[in-house]
């Protein structure tokens, strides 16, 4: 399976932060495309979606720790844009790891919620890419807490993407229930 397919047929587009920055999310794709295929190929008996669950892990941690060793001189770079043209054209300036994080950081979330992982468990990843990103996002005039709603959104969003089916007793029960009695 290839990486691009699996995002489409997970309808991950429906997330505005992703369709927005397709550049990004080009780039992420093809970057993690061979890594995605080697994988899928040396173990075919477990689910693709498991892979990518695996990958996004893998590359959250490691956008995230480039993230944090790039922060720093960016922000000295919108310092010296701000100090010396004015924060209109600092602002202009984006670190392009922090653009990569924050869409790693909704496929991740959003494929947890696609896997129905724990709800907390999502929350507490999306609080610490949220303060990852802070300072940073403080400086461009960004709500921090509205990006913490944008991820957590999108795990609810790949919740819904994925209904839990709903099996066992209690469903034959229900089932036979609605039958009897209409």
């Amino acid at each position: 399976m290839f990486l691009s397919d699996l995002l489409q047929e997970m309808q991950v587009e429906c997330i505005s932060a992703i369709s927005q920055n397709k550049n990004v999310q080009d780039h992420w794709i093809t970057t993690q495309s061979p890594l995605f295929q080697k994988v899928c190929e040396n173990k075919p008996h477990i689910d693709a979606k498991l892979h990518l669950l695996g990958l996004l892990t893998k590359s959250h941690i490691e956008t995230s720790a480039q993230y944090e060793q790039s922060a720093s001189p960016s922000r000295k770079m919108q310092q010296v844009l701000s100090e010396t043209l004015g924060d209109q054209y600092a602002i202009k300036f984006n670190n392009q790891v922090s653009q990569e994080l924050i869409l790693v950081t909704h496929l991740w979330l959003y494929t947890q919620g696609y896997l129905h992982m724990d709800d907390t468990l999502a929350y507490e990843h999306a609080l610490q890419s949220q303060k990852l990103l802070g300072p940073e996002l403080l400086f461009q005039n960004i709500d921090t807490d509205e990006l913490l709603n944008q991820f957590i959104q999108s795990y609810q969003m790949g919740k819904q993407a994925n209904p839990k089916k709903v099996s066992g007793i209690l469903h034959w029960l229900k089932k036979c229930k609605n039958w009897f009695c209409h």
